[in-house]
């Protein structure tokens, strides 16, 4: 909680958990107040002249309100994703009730929208330090931060929140908010597809607990630039069956689930019909609904699958599918989406712990306790090794092994943490990570990078050659990745090929090229022939070049080229 009082001493103006700004008059005790704020507030000025109030919000944001009006006339905000300890500010807490331990699970990375450069993440209400640890930290809000500017553009709810509905229950207990455990965007950002998850407190249930699981696909509108709600799928894999991971296809507006029923189901955009009749909207246009277009079994011989990680190819013709359970090692599919068959991958089971999964153009990237390629048309291996010792994933930090692919440009990077030890002994290891950048066919990495922090989220950055990285400080930098430049070495002279020498040796033309621009004093220029200079060819010569006999014996196209070239250039045929 925190309040201040204006100059005159007539008002004190409070806020707290309850994300309600409350103003008291002490002379009437009548009371003002400002609700639905969207988030605790953590501190509270007025300004000298009594004419504006700064608040600090618990989402790392912050506004100024006039006080006539009570209305933002300036606001700022910051990433909104959970930051780690090392900045917390301990403050002490009295719970009002007996809040129970509250289960939070960790997010995936951030999605970046297509072409747009923009960073959708999703976030809680309360993302502070001074918040306390024991209120529920569920991921319930869409924050779309330009990565350009780093401002903030939208934020918006994904789910029931505490701004709308009401959050304590019959017994004085704290209701939590459903969690956002998945999110992918569409490569032009115009869809949005989230899973979200809420389980009622156990002390509230008698026999069963009954977990609500909501599969929703949005549509950015145009003009607002916010996602609406287009459809909502209750259950998508069956009761009480959650939800493991999510991909959506490179090319078209299509999605695919795999679920704890160890089935994959594709999920496709059609019109809304009425009445057999289309749907249309205020401006005439056609109005989707998402629908299960087929559902596939992977079979993997066990009865749940626990964790899984799935990946569209680039062309969308396939779709790998990793899955485990704690009696069975990870076990990779490859899936035909418009065939609806599944086979194993012919390079067995992945031991260890799988991070990630990725296809680019017939390669497939698995990132587990090693980093391995595979050629997925030829059958091979293309290369595989274990990571370094100082780079091996921790087992006590394994979301901080990551990885990002970027089909578009047919790289992906990989962040793995290490501990640096410091030069001296009396301090501390220092947590870190280390962004490597690959190309699919090259074992060396184009593009090595060292953060100060742990790396807590990586994503490409749609069309740009370059990723996102976000760390334990919730703070977010750009990485583009160039190309390796190739080292100087001296190569044999190689015989000419097709036109490569039809004017002459290239260095001395090369030179010759110089000398005149040095002379012309120019960046380029264009050589002109003399008439007398131009080889004269008979019309007899040039029928022998292109009717060198029957249509069966006629020679390629590149062949007859080159033969016409020589001949008006003057040199014989070799």
């Amino acid at each position: 909680m925190s309040a201040d009082a204006n100059r005159s001493g007539n008002y004190i103006i409070s806020g707290g958990l309850e994300t309600v700004l409350l103003i008291w008059q002490l002379e009437t005790g009548s009371q003002r107040t400002l609700p639905h704020l969207g988030a605790p507030l953590e501190s509270i000025v007025v300004s000298p002249t009594g004419t504006n109030y700064a608040i600090q919000l618990a989402d790392n944001s912050a506004m100024i309100l006039s006080t006539a009006e009570l209305k933002p006339t300036f606001s700022v905000a910051g990433v909104q994703v959970p930051a780690g300890q090392s900045g917390r500010l301990k403050l002490p807490y009295i719970p009002n009730v007996d809040v129970p331990k509250v289960q939070t699970q960790k997010l995936r990375s951030p999605i970046i929208a297509g072409q747009s450069n923009h960073l959708l993440c999703a976030v809680s209400s309360a993302t502070s330090s001074r918040v306390p640890s024991t209120l529920p930290s569920n991921a319930s809000y869409l924050q779309t931060i330009d990565v350009a500017s780093s401002q903030q553009i939208s934020r918006q709810a994904l789910t029931r929140t505490k701004a709308t509905d009401l959050n304590v229950g019959p017994e004085a207990n704290t209701i939590e908010e459903p969690n956002v455990v998945l999110m992918q965007v569409s490569r032009n950002g115009d869809w949005l597809a989230t899973v979200d998850e809420w389980t009622p407190p156990k002390r509230d249930m008698t026999a069963i607990t009954r977990r609500e699981v909501y599969l929703k696909f949005w549509s950015r509108n145009s003009d607002s630039k916010v996602y609406e709600l287009v459809s909502r799928i209750d259950d998508p894999h069956t009761s009480d069956n959650r939800v493991l991971d999510l991909a959506v296809a490179p090319g078209t507006y299509k999605f695919a689930t795999v679920g704890e029923d160890s089935l994959v189901r594709v999920w496709v955009a059609r019109l809304r019909m009425r009445d057999g009749s289309i749907v249309k909207d205020q401006q005439g246009g056609h109005l989707l609904d998402w629908k299960c277009n087929a559902t596939i079994s992977i079979d993997l011989g066990i009865a749940r699958s626990t964790t899984a990680r799935m990946a569209y190819s680039s062309d969308e013709s396939c779709l790998a599918v990793a899955c485990t359970s704690p009696l069975s090692p990870w076990t990779i599919k490859i899936i035909d989406p418009e065939l609806g068959t599944s086979k194993n991958c012919p390079y067995g089971p992945v031991s260890g712990s799988l991070y990630g999964l990725g296809i680019i153009d017939k390669y497939l990237i698995v990132l587990s306790d090693q980093l391995l390629v595979w050629d997925l048309v030829n059958q091979q291996l293309l290369y595989g090794f274990t990571l370094a010792p100082e780079l091996h994933p921790s087992k006590e930090l394994p979301t901080l092994n990551l990885l990002a692919v970027n089909t578009e440009h047919r790289t992906f990077a990989i962040a793995l943490p290490y501990t640096k030890k410091p030069s001296s002994g009396s301090r501390p290891p220092q947590l870190r990570s280390k962004v490597m950048v690959f190309e699919p066919t090259n074992p060396a990495p184009i593009f090595v990078s060292s953060a100060l922090l742990p790396v807590t989220a990586l994503a490409a950055a749609g069309s740009r050659h370059s990723y996102i990285t976000v760390d334990l400080d919730a703070q977010f930098r750009t990485i583009t990745a160039g190309r390796a430049k190739s080292q100087t070495t001296t190569v044999a002279p190689t015989p000419a090929r097709g036109l490569q020498q039809i004017y002459g040796n290239h260095s001395q033309t090369k030179d010759m090229v110089d000398q005149e621009a040095e002379r012309a004093d120019a960046a380029s220029f264009n050589v002109q022939f003399r008439a007398e200079d131009a080889a004269v060819v008979s019309r007899e010569r040039l029928a022998e070049v292109l009717d060198p006999g029957p249509r069966h014996a006629m020679p390629p196209v590149t062949e007859l080229f080159e033969r016409v070239a020589r001949l008006f250039a003057g040199r014989q045929e070799p």
